[in-house]
């Protein structure tokens, strides 16, 4: 039946003219008991409670039933919360780093603080070295406190490096990599590579220096020159970068007056190396 039936004291229902028992299935309610007239007998009113009951012990079941198909939780297998037996993502997956928007290393979209932040300044000793520059990205470069030679040639001379042209910030490194693997010598014997001399450093515990690009070493001199910041007893000499401009230069800057210019592989120049360092 599709519509309710609604029966007086003593109707009987029947499913024929002959008066046979029929079977119906539903819930009987007591209009008494929820007007709360007082009007329905204990029996009706028990009835009435009994079929609530049932319909609320029917949902716990189907809702149980149904949430058993779902294991919530973090689905991403690039977040420190992943559950691997999840089934249906919940949105709490995590995207660690640094919340501390006055971090060196603050992580704007991370979304669980990973207690990785750190607070340095253009000056600092840190890693080795004086921190002379700092990227948006929680990193930076380093420079060695101290000269690493005052007489060093770039080595090559009238032999073009493949890869070492790089003068942007975050070259450096590469330039030498191609500087190093490309065998140089001295043009006069007795004296040193630059990249050489900075790829072998070991200072501070750390033995990643590299000899720095045109515009690496650019950052280290204006540092230098505005106080009340210092990169560290720097002479008023000409250094080396490991940007090549063809096979008989490199590009070199004067920290008396930051001169910068190209000049010939055979000069024997001063080295400062520094380092890349990432949160």
């Amino acid at each position: 039946l599709n519509n309710p039936l609604i029966l007086k004291s003593g109707q009987v229902i029947s499913s024929d003219a002959y008066s046979i028992p029929a079977a119906f299935n539903g819930y009987l309610a007591d209009e008494n008991y929820f007007a709360n007239c007082g009007g329905g007998s204990s029996s009706s009113s028990n009835a009435t409670i009994d079929s609530l009951t049932q319909v609320v012990s029917n949902l716990d079941s189907t809702l149980s039933v149904f949430t058993s198909f779902f294991n919530l939780g973090c689905m991403d297998t690039t977040s420190s919360n992943y559950n691997a037996t999840a089934n249906f993502d919940d949105g709490s997956c995590c995207i660690d780093g640094c919340t501390d928007p006055a971090a060196t290393n603050y992580n704007p979209t991370a979304t669980c603080d990973n207690s990785s932040c750190h607070s340095l300044a253009i000056g600092d000793t840190y890693g080795g070295g004086i921190v002379f520059y700092l990227d948006a990205y929680g990193g930076g470069l380093i420079a060695a406190p101290t000269d690493q030679s005052t007489y060093a040639e770039w080595g090559c001379y009238q032999t073009l490096i493949s890869g070492a042209y790089g003068t942007a910030i975050g070259t450096g490194a590469q330039n030498t990599i191609d500087i190093v693997n490309a065998n140089c010598s001295p043009n006069l014997s007795g004296y040193s590579i630059a990249a050489n001399i900075c790829d072998t450093l070991t200072l501070g515990g750390y033995s990643d220096w590299f000899l720095p690009s045109k515009d690496e070493l650019t950052e280290m001199y204006v540092v230098h020159m505005t106080p009340p910041y210092t990169t560290g007893n720097f002479t008023n000499a000409f250094y080396w970068s490991s940007s090549q401009v063809d096979s008989d230069n490199a590009w070199l800057r004067y920290f008396i007056n930051g001169y910068i210019a190209p000049n010939p592989k055979t000069s024997a120049l001063y080295v400062r190396a520094i380092r890349a360092f990432q949160f």
